[in-house]
This record gives C-alpha cells, sequence and structure tokens, in this order.
C-alpha cells in the first residue's frame, strides 16, 4: 500500500471512529440491566414489536421481556377505570427499570394520549414504587390506562415480591380519578386538589363525608374550580383511600413527585446544553469529512 492511500485508509478509520463514538453517546443506556424489563401488550403483531423497541432505543433481546394481557390489565384497573378505556385488547408496553435508592422517579411517555406523564409521577409514587425509570409507549396512540398493570407486573418479576395491594390500589385510584377530572377541570388544576388532599389526608380522613365535601370545595376553589357533585364524590373516595396509608409515606411522596417535576426545567436545559455541544461536534466532524472529500477528489 503506497503512503497516499495509508493516509486515507487512516482518515476515514477516524471519522468512522467518530462517528460510532457519537452514536454510541445518543443511545439510552438501557441494554443488559439485570434490574429492567420491557413489558409488552400481548396482542401486539411483531411488526409492532419492533416498532416498540425502536421507539425505546433498546435492541430485542437485551432486557428481560415481559408480556401484559388484557386479562390482566383488567384485574389491576377494573373498578377504577372504566369498560370502554380498558377494552379488549392489550397494546400499551412499558419500560421499567428499578434504580438504587435516592434515584428518584423519571417518567415519559410515548404515543399515550390519556395518562400524562405527570398522572403516572403520581400514581406510582403512591403506590410505593419512588425510585425507577419508566417509559410508557406503543406502536401508535393509545390511552395508556394499562401503564401501571405493566410497571406492577416488572416490579413484581425484577424483585420477587409484588406491591403492597392497599398502596398499589390507591395508585390505580388515583390515575383512574386524575385522568377522569383532569378531562374536566384542567391537568394543573386537577394536580393541585390531589397534592393538597395527600398532604392533608391524615387530618381530612377523619372529617364526616358532610365536612369532607366543604373541605374538598375549599381546596378546589383556591385554584378556581367549581366542582360538581359528582367530582366531589370522586376526590372524597380518593381522599378516604389516602388516609388508609402511612402519612408520612404519603407526604413525602408528594414531597419527592414535586422535587422530580421541578428538575424536568433544569433536565430540560442541561439537555439543550448537551445537543449544543453535540452540535458543535458534528458541526467539526463535518467539516473534517469535507477535506476527506477534498482529498479523494485531488482538491
Amino acid at each position: 500500500m503506497d503512503p497516499k492511500t495509508q493516509k486515507l485508509v487512516v482518515r476515514v478509520l477516524c471519522a468512522l471512529l467518530i462517528l460510532l463514538l457519537i452514536l454510541g453517546i445518543a443511545v439510552p443506556a438501557f441494554a443488559d440491566a439485570p434490574s429492567a424489563r420491557v413489558v409488552l401488550g400481548a396482542d401486539l403483531t411483531e411488526d409492532q414489536i419492533a416498532q416498540v423497541y425502536s421507539n425505546l432505543a433498546i435492541v430485542r433481546g437485551s432486557v428481560g421481556e415481559l408480556t401484559l394481557t388484557n386479562a390482566e390489565e383488567r384485574q389491576v384497573l377494573q373498578g377504577f377505570v372504566s369498560d370502554e378505556q380498558l377494552g379488549t385488547r392489550s397494546v400499551s408496553c412499558v419500560y421499567f427499570e428499578l434504580l438504587p435508592a435516592g434515584s428518584g422517579l423519571s417518567v415519559a411517555v410515548s404515543n399515550v394520549n390519556w395518562a400524562s406523564r405527570e398522572m403516572v409521577l403520581q400514581a406510582l409514587s403512591t403506590a410505593g414504587i419512588t425510585d425507577a425509570r419508566v417509559i410508557v409507549t406503543a406502536p401508535f396512540p393509545v390511552s395508556g390506562t394499562a401503564a401501571l398493570a405493566g410497571v406492577y407486573k416488572a416490579y413484581a418479576s425484577i424483585t420477587g415480591r409484588t406491591l403492597d395491594e392497599t398502596t398499589a390500589d390507591a395508585g390505580t385510584q388515583e390515575l383512574a380519578t386524575t385522568g377522569e377530572l383532569s378531562e374536566a377541570l384542567g391537568a394543573a388544576e386537577t394536580s393541585q386538589i390531589i397534592g393538597e388532599m395527600k398532604d392533608r389526608a391524615s387530618e381530612l380522613g377523619g372529617l364526616s363525608d358532610q365536612e369532607l365535601d366543604r373541605r374538598i370545595r375549599e381546596i378546589a376553589s383556591r385554584v378556581h374550580v367549581n366542582l360538581s357533585d359528582y367530582q366531589v364524590g370522586m376526590l372524597r373516595d380518593l381522599c378516604r383511600t389516602f388516609s388508609k396509608l402511612n402519612p408520612e409515606n404519603l407526604k413525602k411522596s408528594a414531597e419527592n413527585v414535586q422535587q422530580t417535576i421541578e428538575n424536568v426545567k433544569t433536565n430540560g436545559e442541561k439537555a439543550v446544553g448537551f445537543f449544543q455541544r453535540m452540535g458543535e461536534t458534528l458541526q467539526k466532524i463535518a467539516s473534517f469529512l469535507e477535506k476527506i472529500s477534498d482529498f479523494f477528489s485531488g482538491e
């Protein structure tokens, strides 16, 4: 090989190495995680499963895989979510990774049009899951009602134990109540009302129904919301459920969720900075490749 050709080969290999390193940085570090699971809807086709793994940027087989049937969804959600929303097929999918204590919750949703990120975050925290990375996704837009059922199944698979039934049901009830009220009252307003109910659960739980209803209306009025009797009843039932939980754990979970939500903006700003630096790097690489092109053309 003559010196000129050797020089060209070295340049091309260097360029390829840099590109591979960048691609490695861009891909989420999910693979080969023993404390992670992908939970697939049992009614997905192979093409749809491939789309889900593409959404997650995970190579199939690198993470433990489970399936969730519609019957299993109903076992967790029936009584909290309407039959119409539950449907007859299971298509929602979940990536769940259990993290070390103190890591906090990270939740993202994709192709989900009912269960928002904040709803899932709040419900998981109430259910007793406080340190995990969760992605709810599907090959096409879905409600996402099965998100908690998928997380609960993944949690049991990883830890070998199920969540406490009382706290798990509380999380499911919170998700369903928040989802229904958010459509009528607004997501931010509903979140504030339920958040204050969590903070004051031990106090409110000892009140009569009539007095509790009055307090709930007072809480709602502070966020400029007028509640119907039906909506007050939903919140009363949820408040009664909250009052059965450990008040310290409930308050701590509410504080953790609020901190997580506040961190989103900061993390978003950091991400912008990262991608700005990535853009600068790509520009340098483009310039380098342009020089290689010039070398090929003899310029």
